[in-house]
């Protein structure tokens, strides 16, 4: 049961399962569910779950891409259309894995979630009503419990959508036996994804389309590299052969050092891309690191500020780093930054918040290069640049919010400083973590980029 059917699980989960299911005897088969209210996988039940994933990978001095036909989709559901079948679902003895991908805000408690809402609004919610209607259906037969698999880029979790799950749980007074099952018969495991993917191959698309058997309007692209850390016990290694299917998925005891490599350095880089790149009106992620000024400022970035704050040996580090840089660099993915934008005020508090937190705490000095990448942040949530329209795709409430806070800042109503401050915590940074010295060189470097412009402001930076 996979709860999201976006581009990123196509090329990465399901992906796995297609290796797994030809490569192994694991012979898995996916059930996609739709997560939220809209849009409903039209496509891809038009397709009946079919679709390519075109990988590149550099060998020699060229781009060689992979074209692989994925078929292991066996069930499209939306819950808000198909509740009763949704649930029947959960009744499915061979059910073993729940995969989901709701992004940084999906995995959250919502009070408002009720146990008769069919269904409630949160995938943790949803998640709950599936575990219990499958413990009314079979008891609390330790065998029927689930090995879930988040890829949602949050710390820990695993750890937290058990804790959302068990919050609706005590919220909805259900049994005590059944919260027994799922605290001791349901494994959520702590997991880390990697893989870059840009979704569909537009100036490709007419080629491939030639050498396959039918119209897929959702092959996706993606990099040849992957990675799946997942911190867990032997009994998942023992039922779970990606060994045998040659997948680079690593099982180890401790996740958070390999957590806050990727998430600060790779998606943290993302985040801060999408905020400068978008002022300055350019698309993909290439074309950052192709510019030279841009590069040395992303260089300058990770190495001065976010690696310094990842305790872990400078070679690893290092070697990441360099690895990170490259794939950035490989313009036939034409990764856009508008994509990385999703959530963009929910991924700066994950992504970069916890650097920037670990930064001044550890050297009690403020990273210049975060705080004018937040100072972009504050700009890009505007909504709009020097004229140019920055289309936003965030919270409805957040972007209203951030609206609200910039009418009043134009008009004088509003100082810089409050500005970044309400910005920030509406972005939901608890007041508590916001440092004074950080908010006032966020300021700063607002009115500086008001004054000179950003590439002006940045090469003073690099």
């Amino acid at each position: 049961m996979q709860f999201g059917g976006g581009k990123f699980l196509r090329a990465f989960a399901v992906w796995m399962i297609e290796e797994l299911n030809q490569k192994t005897n694991f012979n898995g088969g996916v059930l996609v569910v739709k997560p939220t209210k809209g849009g409903d996988y039209l496509e891809l039940r038009e397709q009946k779950g079919r679709f390519h994933v075109l990988l590149n990978d550099w060998e020699g001095n060229k781009i060689v891409t992979t074209v692989k036909e994925i078929d292991c989709v066996e069930g499209i559901v939306n819950p808000y259309k198909e509740w009763e079948l949704f649930l029947d679902y959960a009744n499915d003895a061979s059910l073993r894995y729940v995969i989901s991908n709701t992004t940084e805000a999906g995995i959250t408690f919502n009070p408002k979630d009720n146990f008769h809402d069919d269904p409630p609004n949160e995938f943790p919610a949803k998640l709950t009503r599936v575990l219990y209607h499958r413990y009314k259906h079979f008891g609390n037969d330790p065998s029927k419990g689930l090995i879930i698999l988040p890829c949602e880029l949050i710390h820990k979790n695993g750890e937290a959508l058990k804790k959302c799950v068990l919050e609706y749980a005590a919220a909805w007074k259900l049994d005590g036996e059944f919260i027994r099952w799922v605290a001791l018969y349901n494994k959520f495991y702590n997991t880390l994804v990697d893989r870059i993917v840009s979704g569909y191959p537009v100036t490709i698309a007419p080629e491939i389309q030639q050498q396959i058997t039918f119209d897929d309007k959702l092959m996706v692209t993606g990099e040849f590299y992957h990675s799946w850390v997942i911190q867990a016990d032997v009994e998942i290694t023992d039922e779970f052969p990606v060994d045998e299917a040659g997948l680079n998925v690593t099982f180890v005891s401790d996740i958070m050092p390999y957590h806050d490599l990727k998430v600060r350095v790779l998606n943290g880089a993302h985040t801060a891309m999408v905020f400068l790149g978008s002022l300055l009106e350019l698309v993909y992620v290439h074309e950052v690191v192709e510019d030279r000024k841009l590069n040395d400022f992303l260089d300058a970035l990770i190495r001065n500020e976010i690696l310094m704050t990842i305790d872990i040996p400078t070679e690893i580090k290092d070697q990441f780093y360099h690895s990170t840089i490259n794939r950035f660099r490989n313009h036939s993915l034409k990764h856009r930054l508008a994509d990385i934008s999703l959530n963009s005020s929910h991924k700066y508090v994950s992504r970069l918040w916890p650097t920037i937190i670990d930064y001044v705490d550890t050297f009690k000095n403020t990273p210049d290069r975060l705080a004018f990448i937040t100072a972009c942040m504050v700009l890009f949530f505007r909504g709009a640049y020097k004229g140019n329209l920055i289309a936003l795709n965030d919270d409805q409430d957040r972007i209203q919010n951030f609206s609200g806070l910039w009418q009043l800042y134009l008009r004088g109503e509003l100082s810089r400083i409050d500005l970044v401050h309400n910005i920030l915590v509406t972005s939901g940074i608890p007041e508590k973590e916001l440092d004074k010295g950080f908010i006032q060189k966020t300021a700063f470097y607002i009115k500086d980029i008001e004054g000179k412009g950003v590439m002006q402001v940045l090469e003073g930076l690099v």
